[in-house]
């Protein structure tokens, strides 16, 4: 390790009326106090300004600047906090969409930086989003590598390997959704462009290895509702791609849990995961929490 073997972090957060600030510095055991490249400064630094509207009846409901996250529908298309991705438990893997809110964790990677916000029009939140930084990066060099999103993701920058990938490559995300919530459902459906790609000083050779679906627009749509003794969950995206064919460039979960009695619990999760579905920032209902592509069923009965 190149660093000093302790932990270091320093937090400021202030509020005023409807206004948030808060800025954050922060550096891993192991890693150098000041990093020199390819950004000089203190290994991980974030800030944002929040605000909320005072009434409910105002149009503009929250504004945020600087580092923030997105939770959308099931976490199939954009969710970037991370969650639990593995249970027998269908209540447990079902997620209830905060939209936006911001950022102040010690995860290097999953969060955006840039400007959001949400509308309230007619019974319904639109939330717009745009998201510019620079991440840790890794080249999607091996065609079987099964993970969805092609970031290198342990944030830890000790070594001279580790700090060769850090801020290597400049993502882009922009967004914009409409959803409808009450105390018994809820639905939305969200558009999505999404691109990686490495910064100008990096290998030129291993920048023509990256694939060229790095650069893409995705749609989604998702619903949850309760009635009697019924809860039901799905969401569906897909890649708007003309290269491959619609089914193998989109994915799917539903599911169904009901109450037989006040004891004894049925539920019932089907997902399809095509091959050539992708997502930057996807927390889906699977066996892997960085959504790797796959096919599956899961039959519960409790009591």
């Amino acid at each position: 390790h190149l660093g000093p073997a302790f932990a270091c972090q320093q937090r400021l957060s202030l509020t005023h009326q409807n206004w948030r600030f808060a800025a954050q510095f922060a550096k891993d055991a192991g890693e150098p106090i000041w990093q020199k490249k390819p950004s000089v400064g203190i290994d991980f630094m974030s800030a944002y300004v929040a605000w909320d509207a005072p009434d409910s009846k105002i149009v503009l409901q929250k504004m945020i600047a600087g580092a923030y996250q997105v939770q959308w529908g099931q976490g199939l298309q954009l969710w970037s906090s991370r969650g639990l991705g593995k249970s027998i438990e269908l209540l447990q893997l079902a997620k209830n969409p905060l939209g936006i809110k911001p950022y102040q964790g010690r995860d290097e990677q999953r969060f955006l930086q840039g400007v959001a916000g949400s509308l309230h029009l007619a019974d319904h939140e639109i939330l717009y989003f745009a998201s510019f930084k620079h991440t840790d990066f890794r080249p999607q060099l091996d065609t079987l590598q099964d993970e969805i999103n092609f970031s290198y993701t342990s944030g830890l920058h000790r070594t001279s390997t580790e700090i060769s990938k850090r801020k290597q490559g400049q993502e882009q995300l922009y967004g914009i959704g409409i959803r409808r919530k009450t105390n018994m459902w809820q639905y939305g459906t969200l558009l999505l462009y999404q691109q990686l790609r490495a910064r100008s000083f990096l290998d030129t050779m291993i920048f023509n290895s990256l694939p060229k679906t790095l650069s893409f627009w995705s749609a989604g749509a998702y619903a949850q509702a309760t009635w009697r003794q019924f809860y039901f969950y799905t969401e569906w995206a897909t890649v708007l791609s003309h290269e491959t064919r619609f089914y193998n460039a989109s994915a799917f979960n539903v599911a169904f849990v009901y109450y037989l009695a006040r004891h004894l619990e049925f539920g019932l999760h089907v997902r399809n995961y095509g091959p050539y579905y992708e997502a930057f920032y996807a927390n889906p209902i699977g066996n892997t929490s960085k959504g790797a592509n796959e096919r599956g069923c899961i039959f519960q009965l409790k009591w």
